[in-house]
């Protein structure tokens, strides 16, 4: 699911930035899945942060999501949230 996804999802269609924000301001040990929100294009989303990078990619293939090099191959895991209304 993309930062689009989740801003359409929750009504704003337009905040996907906002979005980003605040799962970037999300505490260490939150219940959030922040690792599931990734770019549309199936990049992993991590600010060129290498740590994040290597935590993300490992928190998604222990949930069994396939990569194609630096991608999630979203036509297996790509999940668009109905748009409420």
């Amino acid at each position: 699911m993309g930062y689009g996804h989740v801003a359409a999802a929750l009504g704003n269609p337009g905040a996907a930035r906002q979005v980003g924000y605040a799962m970037a301001a999300l505490p260490p040990d939150t219940d959030v899945p922040w690792q599931r929100v990734i770019h549309s294009d199936g990049t992993l989303a991590t600010k060129g942060d290498p740590v994040r990078a290597v935590v993300q990619r490992g928190l998604l293939l222990r949930e069994g999501v396939r990569f194609f090099g630096d991608r999630v191959v979203l036509a297996e895991h790509g999940w668009v949230p109905p748009v409420p209304g």
